[in-house]
């Protein structure tokens, strides 16, 4: 067939479009089984709940809080956060009742002072697709045991957006384990060096004790995220980031 000006005109145009669909999907959505979304995009990532909102810019190493009720925002660096975090959890401490203190101040100790477990993350091949995603799977095992298998997406696009966002959640997960809020585990070397192989978005937890295994599926999508989704709405008020974070607990006063 003849290609005719006409013709050429439509194909480019075609094209044109074509491309500028596949630019206008500049991020990422992936919405957990509780519901919970999260946005994804240039080294950005959004999550809200509530009235609530967090904004991690990994490019720039910041973390913003949102609160629509208030239509307050604050904002700093992780190691701020972290440094915060610490100082009101001492503070909590402090308050409780002499035999609670010292039973929280013990468990503390030994989960800090005690034997760390060991630690392997094992490389288990290509896993099962997962939103149209292709996964690479790992199994973690503790102590010679299967703590947890995880699929991690590899898609080269996905990585693009999340990958200036590894610093931070190293950040976050090193400083909730050195409060000893979380399984040692999960703030092992070997179990963050898994940010820097992909995202993920299917993980299945050992069952314990005879219970069952676990499983957490998200579902993910290349979708357009506005730059407006990780910025500050008009009209919010700027609040310190420490009189934020009380606000937000309420003043609870709970056992750490």
């Amino acid at each position: 067939m003849k290609t005719t000006p006409v013709r050429l005109i439509a194909l480019l145009v075609l094209s044109i479009a074509c491309l500028e669909a596949a630019t206008a999907q500049n991020g990422w959505r992936i919405v957990d089984q509780g519901g919970e979304i999260t946005f994804i995009s240039k080294g950005r990532l959004k999550q809200a709940w509530g009235e609530d909102a967090l904004i991690m810019d990994g490019v720039k190493n910041r973390i913003l809080f949102l609160s629509t009720e208030k239509k307050a925002f604050a904002s700093g660096t992780p190691d701020q956060y972290c440094a915060l975090m610490k100082e009101m959890q001492d503070e909590l401490i402090a308050k409780l009742p002499p035999d609670q203190r010292e039973a929280v101040t013990a468990r503390k100790g030994q989960k800090e002072g005690g034997t760390q477990p060991t630690v392997v993350v094992k490389y288990q091949g290509a896993g099962q697709k997962v939103s149209g995603l292709a996964t690479d799977k790992y199994a973690v095992m503790v102590d010679g045991k299967l703590y947890e298998e995880v699929w991690l997406a590899t898609d080269a696009d996905f990585l693009k957006h999340f990958k200036p966002l590894v610093g931070i959640f190293r950040s976050f997960s090193e400083c909730v384990g050195s409060m000893a809020m979380r399984d040692e585990v999960e703030s092992a070397k070997e179990y963050l060096d898994l940010y820097e192989k992909g995202i993920e978005v299917k993980a299945r937890r050992a069952g314990a004790g005879g219970e069952e295994d676990s499983d957490q599926e998200a579902q993910v999508e290349r979708v357009t995220v506005s730059d407006a989704e990780f910025v500050v709405p008009p009209g919010y008020s700027s609040m310190e980031l420490r009189e934020f974070v009380r606000s937000q607990m309420g003043g609870a006063e709970q056992e750490p």
